[in-house]
């Protein structure tokens, strides 16, 4: 298989003792330097709670690079028994007692499928809205309750972004980009319904899976089509691997951040190839270059180690990141 382009991916053991090795292990087609599918997908969810929710209905749709579709699927299932859906997510997501106990498929038939669907279109970066944040980690949880491999969207070779990372890195670059709502602190909303309607596309739809999917993708195709630089770079970085590299090469990095309902942007300096990883949390270092760095060179290295973070972050002279997107 190796010759044939292969190699082989150990996708992930049990905690138990002694490691029991499932069946997870796969070929999968080496990628290096080759463009990926992409991955938009959705779910709906029984609760907002990744803990005590589950997963009632999951759409995708499969696209080349240039965001031709190539594939879609739009699954539903019944209610685990006994458990408690939260009644405001089932008037989000417009589900119905029936929807909930009549749906053909069961939560563990629709898992397999979901599992099934996602190895045949890997390679891929999978990517939906607020993602990070909330799908993956629902399916994570759902996959390891059900004794699947929990980390099928990002681990290798598979990528994964976030839409609203995204669209925030490009508002933030061209606040003519996207059109938008504000709201009552001046901010500009960065909700799938809202963004899709401002720019023109129908969203009577929304908060169904697929149709989700559908909307992230007609979203995350305006800003590929305005700003065809910045998207290839923000796709450098949907890999741990990848943003590390970015980091350890470049001498000056613009980093986005969004906090107070603001998308900014910051100049940035990594620190040397050897240090601009934190030895314990792995997140990468740099010099926020709007404070003066001066007093930073001339001190020795004893010195530096004794300057306290607190002391570092009160100054803004150095950001601790988890990197988002780098331009």
């Amino acid at each position: 298989m190796k010759q044939l382009g292969y190699e082989v991916v150990l996708a992930g053991k049990s905690h138990v003792n002694p490691p029991i090795v499932f069946k997870w292990d796969r070929f999968i087609k080496n990628t290096e330097g080759k463009k990926l599918n992409i991955v938009i997908w959705d779910i709906e969810s029984s609760s907002s709670s990744t803990d005590f929710g589950s997963i009632i209905e999951i759409g995708g749709i499969l696209v080349d690079e240039n965001f031709k579709e190539k594939d879609r699927f739009n699954l539903r299932c019944r209610l685990p028994e006994g458990e408690i859906p939260q009644c405001m997510a089932l008037l989000v997501n417009k589900t119905n007692v029936d929807l909930l106990t009549k749906t053909n498929l069961s939560h563990y038939q629709m898992l397999n499928q979901v599992e099934a669907i996602f190895k045949k279109w890997s390679p891929a970066i999978f990517m939906g809205w607020s993602n990070i944040g909330f799908d993956d980690e629902m399916i994570r949880k759902e996959f390891f309750k059900g004794i699947r491999y929990p980390y099928i969207t990002n681990a290798s070779p598979n990528k994964r972004h976030d839409g609203l990372n995204i669209a925030r890195g490009a508002f933030a670059v061209d606040n003519k980009i996207l059109k938008t709502e504000i709201n009552a602190k001046g901010n500009a909303v960065m909700k799938l319904e809202s963004l899709a309607r401002m720019n023109g596309f129908e969203s009577g739809g929304a908060h169904s899976a697929i149709f989700d999917a559908e909307l992230t993708l007609k979203v995350l195709g305006l800003i590929k089509k305005k700003q065809p630089d910045t998207w290839n770079n923000f796709l450098k970085t949907s890999n741990k691997l990848d943003t590390e590299t970015i980091i350890k090469k470049e001498k000056i990095i613009t980093l986005n951040e969004y906090f107070y309902g603001k998308s900014r942007l910051y100049l940035c300096a990594p620190l040397h190839p050897k240090f601009c990883t934190h030895p314990i949390y792995q997140w990468g270092q740099a010099v926020d270059l709007r404070v003066d760095v001066e007093p930073l060179l001339k001190m020795s290295i004893n010195d530096l180690k004794a300057v306290s973070y607190t002391h570092l972050r009160a100054h803004e002279t150095l950001r601790y990141l988890v990197c988002r997107l780098l331009l």
